[in-house]
């Protein structure tokens, strides 16, 4: 991958980690304690994206992990993404089914299913990272055998 794509992918997900954190600010705020669990879960995700992700970039990801680490990883990152979009299945029907309203904050099932939804969105990218770092390593080890 070239450093350009690799460079706009962490700009991208450090974007993601600094809202996600702002949410979970906002909602502590407000008092809506499942959003700001969402919220704190995305955050995590996007968090572990940077950090491979700037591993990646300098050039460092074989020395701190290995093939087995990383599969382990986007395993769990491919169990989470689809538990998270069960659940944001759930809210998604909860709202239409109960008519939901999206006012006051504190009580808010949207604001819900939208942290639901980063925080599968954030999994689904950990998920797909993982995958072509496992790619990455593949190759590299190709040429040392």
């Amino acid at each position: 991958m070239t450093y350009f794509k690799i460079i706009n992918l962490l700009i991208l997900s450090v974007l993601g980690a600094l809202l996600s954190i702002t949410c979970s600010v906002v909602f502590t705020i407000c008092k809506n304690d499942w959003a700001v669990l969402w919220s704190f879960l995305s955050a995590l995700y996007t968090l572990m994206n940077v950090y491979l992700i700037s591993l990646e970039y300098a050039e460092k990801l074989e020395y701190y992990y290995n093939l087995s680490i990383l599969k382990n990883i986007n395993c769990f990152a491919c169990i989470s993404t689809i538990c998270y979009t069960f659940a944001l299945i759930w809210y998604i029907f909860e709202i239409i089914y109960y008519n939901m309203p999206s006012l006051p904050l504190n009580e808010s099932y949207p604001a819900i299913a939208v942290m639901c939804f980063m925080t599968a969105n954030w999994a689904a990218v950990l998920t797909i990272i993982t995958r072509r770092q496992i790619k990455m390593l593949c190759n590299i080890s190709r040429y040392f055998l």
